[in-house]
């Protein structure tokens, strides 16, 4: 197995269910205290029944400590966040949020 000479890291899917707002905080402490180092959250903004996944990622960034956050599902044409394109995939020292950039191509 090619491995890239990385340390595993294991996470959790945060999902951002507006059915009970609390479900979130509540998965995403968990995780935390579990000892993972990941949190993803989906973003359908088309999708009244979920929050906003921008938001809550920084929301549950203020209710954690070292957990990274990314978007598992990010739909940048529907957002409009071009403007992040160039930072995509970067590490930027003290920020706990990442969008990878998607390649296109083979």
């Amino acid at each position: 197995m090619y491995d890239l000479h990385q340390p595993l890291a294991f996470g959790g899917n945060v999902d951002p269910s507006a059915a009970d707002p609390t479900w979130p905080l509540r998965l995403a402490r968990a995780i935390h205290a579990a000892g993972l180092e990941y949190i993803g959250i989906q973003d359908h903004p088309y999708n009244a029944s979920f929050l906003d996944t921008w938001t809550l990622l920084a929301t549950l960034t203020q209710a954690t400590q070292r957990v990274r956050f990314f978007p598992n599902v990010a739909n940048l044409p529907l957002r409009r966040l071009r403007q992040f394109e160039p930072y995509a995939g970067e590490v930027v020292p003290g920020v706990r949020a990442a969008v990878a950039k998607a390649r296109r191509g083979g």
